[in-house]
């Protein structure tokens, strides 16, 4: 009888032709591929988000009615073109470098008033996500500062954005750790119009000493926002933070200009050796003490840019 040929079967992979290794190697060479997609994607719409940010700032503070409010003497911010100077004179400062000169934006003056650092070792540092994702100036807490013209020798409002985690010493205004700072020595006619001690917002003036303490904590290294007052007939001081009332007293030296020191310190005591240590986003200064509306309307406009809730 004649056999019929076989039906050739189909050939089979056994599992153990594939090599386990080869198989592990190539998998993990395709999540790699798509972590690194991943992370590209990531980093871009960061940059692409910090932009959007930053673009937003500057338009609010284009937008911003600060310039219409009269007696403006100072405005320094960080968001705008040109508006921080580095150590290599270049006004378009990277992270982390030196801060030569924060320079004025106010378009009231012809003649600016900037705060300026000589000494490198002194200089105070731009940092491009500071405060909620805008740049900032950060202070040592060891030596850094910024020096200009005492603009708060008589009537003045002055409004801070700040972050610190540092709540200094809670005693005189002059003791504490200095944003605004324009102290002599004793029995001057000087002024502290801006310090941070034991963690609440303080304002001090001379002849004879005197220093007023808020009571809501600032030290929670969280960006607030600050503003502090005195006028010269009445001798009345206030401050605010985040939009509230912190407290307000008559003891401002009424009638007697201030102006024993010739320049104001932007994070620094050099008496006492007591600076700042921390952020500082904008400082806006007006030589007399504004309405309750246009206080209101410039802490609005803060608030927006800086994403800080007020009251």
């Amino acid at each position: 009888m004649k056999k019929s040929p076989k039906t050739p079967s189909p050939q089979t992979i056994s599992p153990q032709t594939i090599s386990p290794r080869a198989f592990s190697f190539l998998e993990i060479s395709i999540v790699i591929l798509i972590i690194g997609i991943f992370l590209g994607f990531m980093m871009q719409g960061s940059r692409v988000f910090s932009q959007m940010r930053l673009n937003s700032a500057k338009a609010q503070t284009e937008s911003s009615p600060v310039l219409s409010i009269d007696d403006l003497v100072l405005w320094l911010e960080t968001t705008l073109d040109g508006t921080v100077t580095n150590s290599s004179d270049s006004t378009n400062p990277d992270n982390n470098d030196k801060v030569s000169s924060w320079n004025d934006i106010n378009s009231q003056l012809v003649k600016k008033v900037s705060a300026t650092q000589t000494t490198d070792s002194q200089r105070p540092a731009y940092i491009k996500n500071g405060i909620n994702d805008l740049p900032s100036i950060s202070f040592d807490g060891t030596n850094d500062n910024l020096s200009s013209t005492n603009i708060c020798t008589g009537s003045f409002t002055a409004f801070a954005v700040i972050k610190t985690s540092v709540a200094g010493t809670n005693s005189h205004g002059y003791l504490a750790r200095a944003v605004l700072w324009a102290d002599r020595v004793i029995n001057s006619y000087d002024s502290v119009p801006l310090s941070i001690g034991g963690g609440f917002v303080k304002i001090f003036n001379g002849s004879p000493d005197s220093t007023m303490t808020g009571t809501m904590s600032v030290s929670n290294d969280a960006p607030h926002i600050v503003v502090t007052s005195r006028d010269l007939i009445s001798g009345a001081r206030n401050i605010y933070v985040d939009g509230a009332s912190d407290g307000s007293d008559t003891s401002g030296a009424a009638g007697k200009v201030l102006n024993d020191a010739a320049t104001i310190l932007i994070g620094g005591n050099t008496i006492d050796s007591v600076y700042y240590s921390g952020h500082l986003g904008e400082i806006i200064i007006f030589e007399r003490v504004l309405k309750d509306e246009e206080r209101k309307e410039i802490e609005k406009y803060l608030s927006k840019k800086w994403n800080v809730k007020i009251s």
